[in-house]
């Protein structure tokens, strides 16, 4: 089987467990900070065993790095990092922005991925060199995807993730503060919601600082770069995936990803 049909297997199969658990027992186990913001619950827990027991019968020897698992700091070139439930939140409290993503790394860089948001049945699909696609119960054959935005930077809203770790990060003040006196700016609490907003061009960027993993961003990184997006690093320069510690600017085009880059230029600090 193909690694991109693999991924998708993944993401549907597991998309849909979580939605089976979302009305029982969601079981949340704190993690290690963030004043109880971190944690996981059942459906994250059980769709990481079917997404690990998916991806070893079917590229037997490939190194997993998942959410939920453990994992070494340092992220190997040739890797699939993995998602079981992005959007922990959203899913606990009942809001329907979380998705489940997948994506093969190769050489470094992201080459297949997958993302499902099971509310929504919407699918995206991602290869590098070929393109971005979307399937949805209206258009249940993947359909060739390009960012459009309606061009008009007054308008338009700044995604981005807001919680106590914004002050510890010290984004709240260098980032969030300046930017929210020139925008409009939503918080989608999901790293595949964000970026999925930029790939429909509802928002013009979104960016994430501070508290994000590779798994979070990694496939929706190769769909916006698919669909004629901008993926870069708070400074500017190419992402990096070579760690587990992931910061972020998603944009539809460079001008809007320029201004974003004025505030996120002043951050000093980092995912780790």
């Amino acid at each position: 089987m193909a690694i991109l049909d693999v991924l998708k297997e993944v993401v549907l199969t597991c998309g849909e467990l979580v939605i089976s658990l979302r009305g029982g027992n969601l079981e949340a186990v704190n993690k290690d900070e963030q004043l109880g913001q971190h944690f996981s619950t059942a459906a994250d827990r059980e769709s990481l065993k079917k997404g690990l027991l998916i991806l070893n019968q079917a590229i037997p020897g490939e190194v997993i790095i998942a959410e939920e698992k453990v994992n070494n700091d340092k992220i190997p070139p040739d890797c699939t990092v993995f998602d079981p439930l992005d959007g922990t939140t959203n899913f606990f409290n009942r809001l329907d922005d979380f998705g489940v993503t997948a994506c093969t790394l190769r050489d470094a860089q992201p080459i297949y991925s997958a993302t499902y948001f099971p509310v929504r049945k919407m699918l995206i699909l991602a290869e590098r060199g070929k393109g971005c696609w979307i399937s949805t119960p209206d258009h249940f054959i993947p359909m060739p995807v390009k960012i459009h935005w309606h061009g008009m930077m007054d308008k338009t809203q700044i995604g981005m993730d807001v919680g106590s770790w914004t002050h510890k990060q010290r984004v709240f003040d260098s980032v969030l503060r300046p930017l929210s006196q020139r925008f409009n700016m939503l918080s989608s609490m999901a790293a595949v919601e964000g970026g999925r907003r930029v790939l429909l061009g509802q928002t013009g960027a979104y960016y994430n600082l501070g508290i994000a993993r590779i798994w979070d961003a990694a496939a929706m990184a190769l769909a916006i770069q698919e669909a004629g997006g901008i993926v870069c690093d708070p400074h500017g320069s190419p992402l990096q995936w070579k760690t587990i510690g992931c910061d972020w600017v998603f944009a539809v085009n460079q001008e809007i990803a320029d201004v974003i880059l004025q505030y996120t230029r002043q951050w000093s600090g980092g995912s780790s």
